[in-house]
């Protein structure tokens, strides 16, 4: 009760379409959008993965560094192998590649930023996304 969940959790493509561009009659239900709370010191560190839901990721207290790729390179951050539990996680560190190892890994367009108190991201489904803590940090995810 302390959050509102955003309208964005809200809408649906499918639906988007078939209403002609019109979100407002494409609602679905508060059961549908999974939240998670982050809660953690600095330099907590969430590894290079991917989660297969729209996410969107609110910064509620501290500052994070964020590192961003689209799923069309996905071959190329080493994943687990896929009959593995960490089959949607890298093996490489995102911030210190060893690039002798990894070497396809330094040349990937990564989109970096720090998310602020009061920042709003959305990380689409499959995208890999690399998270730090820069300071004590609250963050919650919406996934739906």
């Amino acid at each position: 009760n302390d959050f509102n969940i955003p309208d964005y959790c809200y809408t649906d493509a499918k639906c988007f379409e078939r209403c002609k561009n019109k979100f407002n009659s494409c609602c679905g239900n508060v059961e549908d959008v999974i939240i998670n709370a982050w809660i953690g010191p600095k330099n907590t560190v969430t590894p290079l993965h991917y989660d297969t839901f729209h996410n969107l990721f609110c910064q509620v207290a501290g500052y994070k560094y964020v590192k961003l790729l689209s799923h069309k390179f996905s071959s190329q951050v080493y994943p687990y192998d896929p009959s593995t539990m960490l089959s949607n996680t890298s093996q490489v560190d995102a911030e210190f590649p060893n690039l002798e190892k990894h070497s396809e890994f330094c040349s990937l367009p990564f989109l970096e930023c720090i998310l602020s108190p009061g920042d709003l991201l959305y990380i689409p489904p499959k995208y890999w996304h690399y998270l730090r803590s820069l300071s004590v940090s609250t963050s919650i995810s919406m996934w739906f």
